[in-house]
């Protein structure tokens, strides 16, 4: 990820694919504070892409409250 200033402490990260394989989508945490410590946590979901070479590409953290589409095939209960 590319570090941007309206997300702070982007931290360990998670892989998995939309309900219906079409996705794939980085799960992460950020700080909402430059303070130390864990009480500012909150967690994101974003989709990313791959490049011809099979490298991921990111691009960049979206800050909280950005709008996405939901994972291809989610389907509310």
């Amino acid at each position: 990820f590319e570090t941007v200033p309206e997300v702070l402490g982007v931290g360990h990260c998670s892989f998995v694919t939309s309900a219906d394989g079409r996705e794939d989508w980085i799960l992460y945490h950020t700080k909402t504070k430059h303070k130390k410590g864990w009480n500012d946590r909150h967690v994101h979901a974003q989709p990313f892409t791959w490049a011809e070479d099979g490298s991921p590409q990111f691009g960049k953290p979206l800050a909280a409250g950005v709008s996405i589409d939901v994972p291809s095939g989610f389907s509310p209960s």
